[in-house]
């Protein structure tokens, strides 16, 4: 329904250095982010892990998509996958879903991490391209924590725009 489309949001200021001191990934404040799944060297940022899960995830440098190319977020409540539990959907623009759209026809078969305020939620794999501008960022049992989530992003959505 909602296809494979993720989106990371990363709401700290950090510098990660490797171990040669150089600067490898700077975030800035308020940034949502898509970043790629990378293999851990000194070239990346330190591992992240899953809730649960021991840190063995690396991001990559490169920005696939940010904050600039999220049009809209909101919640809806899932009545065929999961019932009961609530999405967090965001839509993209249409510089956004044209990169996105080439982004996932050239890395099928990758994994994208998806982080909120600095926690690794999920680092799916691109299973297929995506044609579509909507996608779901999370999903929750609890509607106000969708809630909270849509209100956070949708602050940062208009700092930016102003």
């Amino acid at each position: 329904m909602f296809g494979y489309g993720l989106i990371a949001l990363l709401a700290a200021s950090t510098t990660v250095f490797g171990t040669g001191g150089q600067e490898i990934v700077k975030v800035d404040t308020n940034l949502v982010e898509v970043r790629p799944v990378v293999e851990c060297s000194d070239r990346t940022g330190p591992p992240m892990g899953l809730p649960g899960k021991k840190p063995e995830i690396c991001l990559g440098r490169e920005v696939i998509l940010s904050l600039a190319d999220i049009q809209d977020v909101y919640v809806r409540a899932d009545s065929v996958y999961k019932p009961g539990r609530y999405w967090v959907l965001a839509f993209l623009d249409s510089s956004g879903s044209t990169k996105w759209r080439g982004y996932t026809r050239s890395n099928i078969g990758k994994r994208i991490g998806i982080v909120f305020k600095a926690k690794l939620l999920a680092a799916p794999m691109i299973k297929a391209q995506i044609m579509h501008p909507l996608f779901p960022l999370k999903d929750f049992e609890n509607k106000d924590e969708a809630e909270w989530m849509v209100h956070e992003i949708t602050k940062a959505i208009k700092r930016g725009r102003l």
